[in-house]
C-alpha cells in the first residue's frame, strides 16, 4: 500500500476482485485478514473477522492494545451508502457498498487520531469507570 495515501475509497466488488496484501478469501467465501497487520470495521458478513460498530474490552490492558493497533495499523472500513433524492414525481436512489482505506501512519491521519478522542482516551482510565469513545474517525 502506498504510504503517501491518506484515505482511499473503492467499491466493495472491486476490493474483492483485487484484494490487497493481508487479505484472502476463505472456503466460505468470506474475506479473512491478518489481525496483527490490519484493522477491519464491518457490520456485514463480508469479512470473517472484523470489529463491529462497538469495540468492547474487558480490561485496561486490552484497551491499550486495541488503541495502539488503531493508531499504527492500516484500517479498512466497510461503508454502505443509501441516498434518495426526489425531484417532482421522480425519486433518485443511490446505493453502494464501499471499502474506505485509512492510512493511520500518515502524519495527517495520525494527528487527527491523536488530537481526537482516541488520543485523549488515556486520561479516562484513571477514573476506572466505564466510558465510550465516540466519533473515533470523525
Amino acid at each position: 500500500m502506498d504510504q503517501r495515501v491518506e484515505v482511499g475509497v473503492t467499491l466493495t466488488d472491486q476490493f474483492v476482485s483485487c484484494l490487497p496484501e493481508y487479505f484472502e478469501i476463505d472456503a466460505e467465501n468470506k474475506i479473512r485478514h491478518d489481525m496483527k497487520k490490519v484493522n477491519v470495521f464491518s457490520e456485514t458478513k463480508t469479512f470473517a473477522d472484523s470489529y463491529k460498530g462497538e469495540v468492547l474490552v474487558e480490561n485496561i490492558s486490552e484497551f491499550y492494545t486495541i488503541r495502539d493497533k488503531l493508531l499504527t495499523l492500516p484500517t479498512f472500513i466497510e461503508v454502505y451508502l443509501n441516498k434518495s433524492k426526489s425531484s417532482g414525481n421522480t425519486t433518485y436512489i443511490t446505493k453502494g457498498k464501499f471499502i474506505v482505506y485509512l492510512n493511520t501512519t500518515h502524519p495527517a491521519i495520525q494527528q487527527q487520531l491523536i488530537k481526537g478522542n482516541i488520543g485523549r482516551s488515556g486520561s479516562f482510565d484513571k477514573t476506572r469507570k466505564t466510558f465510550c469513545i465516540r466519533d473515533m474517525f470523525g
